[in-house]
């Protein structure tokens, strides 16, 4: 009788670059911070892709071993950007897999660049995140993937572009188009279709049959680890996840208070001062949906009492201090009736509130009048205004924009906001402004800070 062996996990020797884009963007957003910063990002989003292999269906189950680690502070001149049409997909992936097997010392079984290239196909179109070789797995010239690394999207992103390198083709036709493997991202699709899992058993006996499976075989030292004891929702709530994606004021919503659970299936973000909605991507794994309720595979379901991960615990959060402000930091507005203001911060992050704790109470931002007697004003609230507003008609050129604007000092809460007047009540046009108000749209201007937001 012949034993056979069924092997329920195999495991992924993986190498992570960051291209020089990346960092940039890191480095500009976190400063000396920014370096750790990529880091945890990094490793949290590897997490999220590991959990998608770890999923009951997936068999064998997919582990991920950074053996690797490398941030390309200085872009390789083999990858310099006009050899790629600064971010062509398909240029970038092929420059990326020769560079990766051009390495002395290269001995993973794949290889995954982080890249801050908003990447597209060269004919205008950005549609594409990511891309990889299909059955690369275990070939040197063909195991390596591209994707963006802007936001959480990267760990969607990763899971497909892992899956075509493993065998798994796209779902459609043949099955529907709401799993991993569909065409494209979008709400939900964080399970694998049977197609996926047919392809992707195909390619491991495939792999077995030549004698070439990579995964069969872990001998490189890991070099980073992933916090397995934390799903990366624990470590990224839904307000940073937001905040990444989206930017500065961004926080987590629900259109309708009644389905905040419907996070897991696709978050929201909004910008509360504008009334702007976004979507965004199904939120990570482990991300506070309810009461004693967090993100698994899609679904909103109870934390577990026992298992790898302990009980999330309810954090309410607390102010940082206030950041340090200087009088020789003090600036005048060239606006009439000004005065000198500086401005300091502070964030609600000493903790963060998480699982469902209190937000902090009170103002993020405070100013500090620190000249009385400013005299450089040179011109009225109405001249400023009416510069901004001729500004924008020229820049965007379109008749209804009359060129003309106001303060809506009636408003408190937009008295500092430029507004510019239509030709007509016909508002439903596309353009790149904020918000909408009777026959004004809200650009993103606001007056200089120490001007007056009234006329009385």
């Amino acid at each position: 009788m012949r034993l056979v062996i069924i092997i329920l996990l195999f495991k992924v020797e993986l190498a992570i670059f960051v291209d020089e884009m990346l960092w940039k963007l890191f480095n500009s957003k976190y400063g000396v911070d920014a370096s750790n910063k990529l880091k945890d990002y990094a490793l949290t989003t590897l997490n999220n892709v590991q959990i998608m292999y770890h999923q009951p269906s997936a068999v064998p189950k997919l582990s991920f071993h950074v053996v690797r680690f490398e941030v390309l502070t200085t872009q390789p001149s083999a990858m310099a950007a006009h050899l790629h049409n600064n971010g062509h997909a398909q240029k970038y992936l092929d420059r990326f897999c020769k560079y990766q097997r051009s390495l002395g010392s290269r001995d993973w079984d794949h290889a995954l660049m982080l890249t801050g290239y908003d990447i597209h196909r060269g004919t205008g179109s950005r549609s594409i995140s990511g891309i990889a070789r299909l059955d690369g797995m275990c070939d040197p010239w063909n195991t390596c993937t591209l994707a963006e690394g802007l936001d959480f999207t990267s760990a969607f992103i990763g899971t497909h572009e892992l899956g075509h390198s493993v065998g798994m083709r796209h779902d459609e036709p043949y099955c529907p188009a709401k799993h991993i493997m569909s065409s494209s991202l979008g709400p939900g699709k964080v399970t694998w279709s049977i197609c996926s899992l047919r392809d992707y058993h195909t390619f491991l006996q495939r792999l077995d049959s030549r004698g070439k499976n990579c995964l069969r075989v872990s001998n490189l030292p890991q070099k980073l680890a992933m916090r397995t004891d934390l799903k990366p929702g624990q470590v990224y709530n839904a307000d940073t996840q937001c905040y990444i994606m989206h930017g500065q004021g961004y926080r987590q919503i629900s259109p309708r208070q009644d389905h905040y659970d419907g996070i897991c299936y696709m978050m929201w973000c909004g910008q509360s001062s504008f009334g702007r909605i976004i979507t965004s991507h199904p939120a990570l794994e482990g991300t506070f949906c309810g009461s004693s309720k967090w993100c698994e595979l899609g679904r909103c379901v109870p934390w577990p009492g026992v298992g790898l991960t302990a009980t999330p615990k309810r954090v309410d959060g607390q102010w940082s201090n206030w950041s340090e402000v200087s009088c020789q930091s003090c600036k005048c507005s060239d606006i009439s009736g000004s005065v000198g203001i500086v401005t300091s911060t502070r964030s609600c992050s000493k903790p963060s509130p998480a699982n469902g704790g209190a937000e902090c109470v009170g103002a993020a931002q405070r100013a500090i009048v620190c000249n009385r007697r400013c005299t450089s004003s040179s011109k009225s609230v109405e001249k400023y205004i009416k510069e901004k507003c001729t500004q924008q008609k020229k820049q965007k050129n379109d008749s209804e924009l009359t060129g003309s604007g106001t303060q809506l000092t009636r408003y408190p809460q937009r008295a500092c906001k430029v507004s510019i007047l239509l030709t007509n009540l016909n508002i439903f046009k596309c353009l790149i402004f904020i918000s909408f108000f009777e026959d004004f749209l809200f650009f993103n201007r606001k007056t200089d800070l120490g001007s007056s937001c009234s006329k009385e």
